[in-house]
């Protein structure tokens, strides 16, 4: 199943690519092949030659790039699936490391950074609420 549907994708995917590269080279061709009966046609070669060039490289691009493509298509689907178990345990070991990578250098760092924060915080305003009790005492005692 793997290879039909890989096979399919890389068809249709390099097929296309080549219709595309078929198509512009052969109407390059074309119209390059049309310059030589272009004096006896009146001009009236050229365009059917680019024409007729574009169609052709058309087919041939499609033709070879359908081929290739489903036989690399079908090579690389019956290779995933056969080491799939391989690529599944490689991909979850990856992403634990990226994971742990980012919990190291990002979750960590900005959890200390707001532990820090809050301890300033709140030695800070006990440290304001013991100054104000010492002045209190402090005010009190030369007021008697």
């Amino acid at each position: 199943l793997a290879a039909v549907v890989c096979g399919g994708s890389g068809a249709l995917l390099v097929g296309s690519l080549g219709a595309i590269v078929g198509a512009t080279a052969g109407s390059a061709a074309g119209l390059v092949l049309g310059t030589v009966p272009a004096l006896f046609t009146f001009g009236l070669s050229l365009p059917v030659g680019a024409v007729l060039g574009c169609t052709f490289g058309l087919a041939a691009g499609a033709v070879c790039g359908g081929g290739a493509g489903a036989a690399s298509g079908a090579t690389s689907g019956v290779t995933v699936a056969y080491f799939r178990d391989e690529i599944s345990s490689v991909t979850l070991n990856v992403a634990s490391r990226v994971y742990d990578a980012y919990d190291l250098l990002l979750v960590r760092p900005v959890t200390c950074v707001r532990t820090a924060g809050r301890r300033v915080r709140d030695s800070t305003s006990s440290g304001a609420d013991y100054t104000r009790a010492k002045a209190r005492a402090v005010g009190g005692a030369l007021s008697e």
